[in-house]
């Protein structure tokens, strides 16, 4: 696990799956990444959190009508209060209200202005996961967005992030930066218009031999392997259409 003090701002940290099927979604993901999972606690026991090993990589939960089905990611903030009044102020709507998981941490949900769901996550015991770089742990981070220009002033405005290729935005892929660190892409959706979201990658030994254990489980693969400075990737569905990436790449 990170130290959540040491983490800037922005940096993704978790990573929620909620579904109308979690025991599919159990039997899914130990199946293809080997995780296991367990309650959080005895007072929030339909909280699951998922293990590769002993990392914690992210966590299930049922899924609620008012904050949709899928992959969700958070990133570090250490001022919950004020990201949530600047994200308010730059066209953000508030998902989730900000709420204390126990001593862990506080935590809120919001939808960007281009309607990517985030979550924002103020470290308090638990900085979230570390990037251990094992097959079935978080690699990498996406955000799919038709509006670049919109999405680089918002996630600079609330969370620092830099969007830069060479020092600039181009059309098609950015990376986005924490100070020197590169934490997440930003790339244009591929195929028919599609709402701005983020995905994450985790990591696999073998891509073809994993896209096929998930096609296998009741997953889809979405589309053809794909090269990125860094690794390959493919964008696959769990069984309830959940989206992630399957990943060689590094962080």
């Amino acid at each position: 696990m990170t130290d959540g003090a040491q983490l800037p701002g922005g940096v993704p940290c978790w990573v929620e799956l909620s579904t109308g099927d979690v025991a599919g979604a159990l039997d899914f993901y130990q199946g293809l990444f080997g995780w296991r999972a367990r309650p959080l606690s005895e007072e929030f026991g339909r909280y699951l959190v998922f293990f590769n090993g002993d990392e914690p990589v992210g966590a299930c939960n049922q899924y609620q009508s008012s904050l949709g089905q899928g992959w969700c990611v958070f990133l570090t903030s250490h001022d919950l209060g004020r990201a949530l009044e600047v994200a308010h102020g730059a066209g953000a709507r508030l998902l989730a209200p900000a709420f204390a998981l126990s001593h862990l941490g506080l935590t809120a949900l919001i939808e960007d202005p281009a309607g990517a769901s985030v979550g924002l996550w103020q470290p308090g015991s638990f900085a979230g996961f570390s990037y251990s770089r094992l097959p079935g742990g978080p690699v990498l981070f996406d955000l799919v967005t038709s509006d670049w220009a919109g999405e680089a002033g918002f996630y600079d405005a609330v969370f620092g992030l830099v969007a830069k290729v060479a020092g600039r935005v181009t059309a098609g892929y950015a990376q986005l930066f924490a100070g020197e660190r590169r934490v997440a892409d930003m790339r244009s959706p591929e195929g028919p218009p599609q709402p701005a979201c983020w995905l994450p990658h985790f990591a696999v030994q073998g891509l073809r031999s994993t896209m096929t254990r998930a096609v296998r489980l009741g997953g889809e693969v979405l589309g053809p392997i794909c090269e990125r400075r860094g690794g390959r990737f493919v964008e696959v569905a769990d069984p309830a259409g959940a989206r992630f990436h399957l990943s060689s790449m590094q962080p």
